[in-house]
């Protein structure tokens, strides 16, 4: 990796989450991709990954709300 992109993962890390997943979701639309570029098991882990994310964020939601 180059410092460049480590400087653009160390500014992404420091963002709130849902800023973090609108700059996943761009850089996923503009990132070219073919089907050999990621193997499947790579692909299933960032989904769950991501997945994950989202369901603790919305279970701290639902915790939040209920106060």
């Amino acid at each position: 990796m180059t410092n460049e992109a480590a400087d653009v993962i160390a500014k992404y890390d420091q963002l709130p989450v849902e800023a973090q997943q609108h700059v996943l979701l761009e850089l996923l639309r503009r990132t070219p991709l073919s089907q050999d570029q990621l193997a499947d098991h790579e692909l299933t882990q960032l989904a769950d990954s991501l997945f994950q994310q989202l369901d603790a964020e919305e279970a701290h939601a639902d915790d939040a709300s209920s106060r």
